[in-house]
């Protein structure tokens, strides 16, 4: 089985300031291998030609890469296997996010892009992405999948500039619906908006961590309690916090 995934929706929150800066040990970034990797359709056609709403039709013929320096943001993502297990630590609790599913292909899918002419026409961006993902159970968040994506995607028509993408999930047990959806375009600035924020720094625990996404998931949406997820740059996923108590990875 693979990792797909589906449109999101963003999802943005609140920013804090640490007074001094610890050093994280940096974990050095590898690309996965991408020689032989399968290509997975979406099914949709970039043809449209009788949709009076679509002005374009752009096929980006070279596939979309992950970039080497997207991997600091989840350094581990290709030596996880299934039944690997990602350690966190309350005090002398320990909680496990164990590996359930990974997949690596090349995801071949129909983007929208809004034309120039009008919002309410598209223009279709037909592309190969690299997708690598690895999906995790973990009791104290519940039974359904969490994954962690690293991706790349092509948005605007204008320029088509590749993005690279990552993205924390977590799928519905038995549902369409996603209960959240952390996605954070690699290179962006520290920005604060209304569920996720990107630090410059954070204070966890009386540490200071430097470059970490921080997303809360609670009673705004549909969850209570609240959970707290925080990814990291150069370690991945760094903690997360569940009914006011905070894990942090070991």
């Amino acid at each position: 089985m693979k990792c797909l995934t589906l449109l999101p929706f963003l999802l943005l929150l609140i920013g804090c300031n640490g007074k001094e800066i610890e050093n994280i040990p940096q974990v050095a970034s590898i690309s996965c291998d991408s020689t032989t990797l399968e290509v997975i359709p979406d099914g949709q056609l970039c043809e449209d030609a009788d949709n009076p709403f679509v002005c374009d039709v752009i096929v980006i013929d070279e596939t979309q890469f992950i970039d080497a320096d997207a991997y600091r943001w989840s350094p581990d993502i290709c030596a996880l296997e299934i039944d690997d297990n990602i350690l966190f630590t309350n005090g002398v609790r320990t909680s496990a996010w164990k590996v359930v599913e990974r997949g690596h292909y090349i995801a071949q899918k129909r983007v929208f892009s809004s034309c120039d002419i009008s919002i309410e026409h598209a223009t279709y961006l037909c592309q190969k992405n690299e997708v690598i993902c690895v999906s995790f159970l973990n009791d104290l968040l519940g039974r359904d999948t969490l994954t962690l994506e690293l991706r790349t995607v092509v948005q605007d028509h204008s320029s088509q500039g590749k993005r690279n993408i990552i993205s924390l999930y977590q799928d519905r047990t038995n549902s369409p619906v996603r209960n959240f959806w952390l996605r954070h375009f690699i290179g962006s600035g520290y920005y604060e908006q209304i569920w996720q924020t990107s630090h410059q720094s954070i204070t966890l625990n009386g540490i200071v961590y430097n470059d970490v996404i921080e997303y809360d998931y609670g009673e705004h949406i549909h969850a209570v309690p609240d959970y707290r997820y925080y990814v990291q740059k150069d370690v991945g996923i760094l903690g997360f916090e569940v009914e006011d108590t905070l894990w942090l990875r070991e």
